[in-house]
């Protein structure tokens, strides 16, 4: 709206210029500023959520709980056994069915649905778009005369500014918390809006809006620290995205990543998804514990043979590691950091009664928030279990000798595998003392103006090997 200050009409009496001229100006006036005003409004282009407010007007909390609440949608995924897994929140940025929401809300492989206000239910029939580093995902679904959100034009949030986020905490639906932005913080090398408001699991996708009703951010993080404190991406990735999108049709996203099940068996629910070389899970596992496995289906040498892979957990109060001599079922060993402390249990069936801790302890080798190689070498009369080359455990229980091998996760745990082997004999984790000075002795004269020859490459590689 076009603001006018202090505007004067001056009449000056003139000869021929009667009082009744003057009013007829005036009444024009009124229309001429109309006219004006209007060709002074910017014109919006008409894609995907860029649109402006209806007015300037500041609104109150209620008043904006009301206006947007037809915008807002509950976004979830099913697992693998068809009931819902995941439930975050979503909302409507073009009138012809895109949904904003985070990439972590709509998990990977899963079928995914989008729950309006007015209950109507819309299974997503394509992934718009996605940026993996600023956690957004935009939702396509068959759906029309929609109302969006209008999304802010960027850096128009001021810190101190009163916020209003809209979503679906611990399920409940369509809730409101209004609260402060406290300014923009660097979260793992990314701008973020912060945010003097307390963020529950399902808040994560929802809008933050401004005074005036328009999308500042997109709600991504709870902070570990205090509950009165969260984290929202700001407007502007959004917009990049939608400017750029990569549309995933959902047959395809329904594919990635899943694992090649002539290689591997999840049970027990829990995500299991790979990529780039590595194998990740998240989720409750059904069993015991929360326990979730995925076993190898790979043929097994004879015995004396070693298993080994490389776990890493986002948490070190998880549990996470290998398991061996498994009946594909409840029956398993397994071999895995738990609380900061390592851990070879057996498991006799599907309940607490039937799970004994053979031994537990700490071990200086095991790295806390890093890579750790876990091995077990099986043979006839005794267990054997290292972490990084170190042997922690020796364990003659015999209660089972034969059975596949693979990975386990218990409780709420999101891990990483990597370099999961079995072999009669796995080479060393780290090099020897030996090797490691050798490898020294080659390089102590290496300069960093000047590459190394092709000789020493291949001298160091074979001390590698």
């Amino acid at each position: 709206m076009v603001k006018r200050q202090n505007q004067i009409v001056r009449f000056e009496r003139r000869q021929g210029v009667s009082m009744w001229s003057g009013l007829f100006v005036l009444c024009l006036m009124p229309a001429a500023w109309a006219a004006e005003t209007d060709a002074e409004q910017p014109v919006v282009a008409k894609r995907p959520g860029v649109s402006q407010p209806d007015s300037r007007h500041v609104l109150t909390a209620e008043e904006l709980a009301e206006k947007a609440k037809e915008s807002v949608a509950s976004v979830s995924f099913a697992g693998r056994d068809g009931q819902q897994a995941g439930l975050g929140t979503g909302f409507v940025i073009s009138a012809d069915g895109l949904i904003a929401t985070n990439l972590h809300v709509i998990g990977e492989a899963r079928p995914i649905t989008v729950q309006l206000s007015d209950g109507e239910k819309y299974d997503v029939k394509e992934v718009y778009a996605t940026d993996r580093q600023m956690d957004l995902a935009v939702l396509k679904i068959d759906a029309s005369g929609l109302k969006p959100l209008p999304l802010a034009e960027p850096d128009t949030l001021k810190q101190g500014a009163d916020i209003v986020v809209l979503g679906n905490p611990q399920g409940l639906r369509y809730s409101v918390v209004k609260g402060v932005n406290s300014g923009t913080r660097e979260i793992d090398g990314k701008p973020m809006i912060q945010l003097a408001i307390p963020i529950e699991p399902g808040n994560s996708g929802g809008p933050v809006l401004d005074s005036l009703g328009r999308v500042q951010g997109i709600v991504t993080l709870k902070s570990a620290v205090t509950r009165n404190l969260g984290y929202a991406v700001n407007i502007s990735a959004l917009k990049g995205l939608l400017e750029k999108p990569n549309p995933v049709p959902i047959n395809r996203w329904l594919t990635i990543g899943t694992l090649d099940e002539r290689l591997w068996k999840p049970l027990f629910g829990s995500r299991w998804r790979q990529r780039a070389g590595r194998i990740m899970v998240d989720g409750f596992g059904s069993g015991l514990g929360s326990r979730s496995l995925c076993v190898s289906q790979e043929t097994l040498p004879k015995l004396p043979y070693e298993i080994a892979v490389e776990v890493k957990l986002d948490d070190e109060s998880g549990a996470a590691g290998l398991i061996f001599y498994s009946d594909e079922n409840t029956k398993h060993y397994g071999f895995y950091p738990s609380n900061q402390s390592l851990r070879i249990s057996r498991f006799d069936g599907p309940d607490v009664f039937l799970w004994r801790v053979l031994e537990e302890k700490k071990s200086n080798s095991y790295r806390d928030g890093e890579w750790n190689q876990l091995k077990v070498r099986l043979e006839v009369d005794r267990i054997l279990c290292y972490v990084n080359d170190d042997l922690v455990f020796e364990v003659k229980d015999q209660r089972y000798t034969e059975g596949k091998v693979g990975l386990a996760k218990f409780r709420n745990t999101v891990a990483s595998f990597r370099g999961f082997q079995v072999a009669s004999q796995i080479a060393p984790y780290r090099p020897s003392k030996e090797t490691a000075q050798k490898i020294l002795d080659l390089t102590e004269d290496l300069r960093v103006d000047r590459p190394p020859h092709e000789e020493l490459i291949e001298e160091v590689v074979k001390e590698t090997d």
